[in-house]
């Protein structure tokens, strides 16, 4: 009976959970070392099931992409990891477009690239840096 009793309780907390229209995770695919590749989170809005989110991992489980969706298109900030775990990327996606500002890491964490974005074109003055974080050169993707 007690255990009767907690599978309603769990029933019940799952049934609402998901009505609550909160993300629900499915793991998409799986290395053949069984970790996760490929997590995508849904939420069920107006009774259909929206994705809203994903994350792609390496083999060893160190997180390799992740970022919203809205619409199913890319939206909002997406970030990218190197294999050990340190920042490579990070820039903003509007309807499934690069659209505003994107860095780029050397794995020692030093600045890579920076520059902006406008309906997936590079715009206005962009910054190059060498492995140490030092700027080697500039630039303006507006004159071309």
């Amino acid at each position: 009976m007690k255990n009767f009793k907690m599978f309603i309780l769990l029933l019940v907390a799952t049934v609402g959970f998901v009505a609550c229209g909160q993300n629900n995770k499915v793991v998409e695919s799986y290395y053949d070392n069984g970790n996760p590749m490929q997590e995508r989170y849904f939420e069920i809005i107006d009774g259909n099931k929206v994705l809203t989110k994903e994350v792609i991992y390496y083999d060893n489980k160190v997180k390799k992409m992740e970022g919203a969706y809205k619409d199913s298109l890319r939206d909002g900030v997406w970030k990218a990891w190197h294999r050990d775990g340190s920042l490579w990327s990070e820039g903003n996606f509007v309807n499934g477009k690069r659209d505003g500002f994107g860095n780029t890491y050397y794995q020692n964490g030093a600045r890579n690239i920076e520059g902006w974005y406008k309906d997936d074109k590079r715009v206005g003055k962009w910054n190059f840096y060498d492995s140490l974080g030092n700027l080697e050169k500039t630039v303006d993707f507006d004159k071309y």
